[in-house]
């Protein structure tokens, strides 16, 4: 059996390992996908990976070949066929064959997650879909990516929906993100759940 340093799992029948401070994939009988080594290299997800050489990422595809010729100074993996990158220190999005999404750039952007990523411009955050169309008009001081159709938003944290709508009227101190159902709040030092419609929720 060969000896790897680190074995990341797999993904979409491929793992990424790293030997002797290499990285490349391998798939399920554990021969090596291509030739080439990497500085670094993430999971795959959507048939694409991200990976790092010589300071610069790009992406490759499932047989290890290189997606287009461009490479950035950051890239994010893929959800929803888009993917943040950054270039000369701003980010914007690309699609699986590497053409830009749209013409606005951000100072910092979020995967998509449930049709929407949250971006954030001149210190305000916002949510775009996946042809940068803006949702709303409302901005935030900090957004985090929607998960089971909620988000937290601001310094005092509270939930919106998907068309934008704030969920009930509390806020927390500290707010996690929702998972089957439930999310963990914190308000006044103290920790419960809330269900989506911000209802307590004592769970067992």
């Amino acid at each position: 059996m060969k000896h790897y340093d680190f074995k990341g799992g797999y993904y979409e029948g491929l793992e990424r390992v790293e030997q002797n401070g290499r990285w490349f994939f391998i798939d399920l009988d554990g021969n090596r996908v291509g030739t080439e080594t990497f500085d670094y290299a993430w999971n795959f997800h959507e048939g694409r990976a991200v990976v790092e050489q010589n300071g610069r990422w790009f992406f490759v595809n499932l047989e290890g070949n290189h997606i287009g010729t461009e490479t950035f100074d950051d890239a994010c993996s893929f959800n929803a066929g888009r993917a943040a990158v950054k270039q000369d220190g701003r980010w914007f999005y690309v699609d699986r064959d590497m053409n830009r999404v749209g013409t606005e750039t951000f100072d910092f952007a979020w995967d998509f997650h449930e049709g929407r990523a949250s971006v954030m411009k001149d210190g305000r955050w916002f949510f775009v879909d996946r042809d940068m169309n803006r949702f709303g008009t409302e901005t935030f001081d900090y957004a985090c990516s929607f998960h089971e159709g909620r988000v937290k938003q601001d310094d005092r944290l509270f939930y919106i929906d998907l068309n934008m709508n704030r969920v009930g009227t509390e806020t927390f101190d500290f707010a996690w993100d929702f998972h089957e159902g439930l999310a963990q709040v914190q308000q006044d030092g103290i920790w419960f759940y809330v269900d989506r419609d911000m209802k307590r929720v004592v769970a067992d």
